[in-house]
């Protein structure tokens, strides 16, 4: 199943479309006083990868849901072009979330959002 992951071509469909998407920057930060970096976020997206896929990538058990993992995405404005970039694993229940809120007429985006890594977790934060 594919949401909201198609920005230009055909959508992303397999953890090897998703593992070769960019990433941003997730500066790890000292302290909740530190800033993250902010980009402009369009959409959040995700896709479910098969269980055989995640076990040959070694993506751990924890993070699979009824034999699949969800693998984040987010949609973000780079010189005001839109370019679909990878999320990592960790947030992929934060884009399922953000996704059912749009499904229900509560879409958060387009919006500034923050990103880092603050006590070895990724954290997100929406400005």
């Amino acid at each position: 199943m594919v949401k909201n992951v198609k920005v230009g071509g055909a959508p992303v469909q397999t953890y090897d479309e998703w593992n070769s998407l960019p990433e941003i920057a997730f500066p790890t930060l000292k302290s909740d006083n530190d800033e993250g970096s902010s980009y402009a976020v369009r959409k959040v997206g995700w896709l479910f990868a098969d269980r055989q896929d995640c076990n040959e990538v070694e993506i751990p058990p924890g993070a699979m849901a009824a034999g699949k993992v969800t693998l984040p995405t987010a949609v973000i404005m780079f010189d005001g072009e839109p370019q679909l970039c990878k999320l990592p694993i960790e947030l992929g229940a934060w884009a399922f979330d953000l996704v059912a809120l749009a499904h229900s007429g509560h879409n958060l985006f387009p919006a500034k959002v923050e990103f880092g890594v603050l006590d070895g977790r990724h954290y997100v934060k929406i400005l």
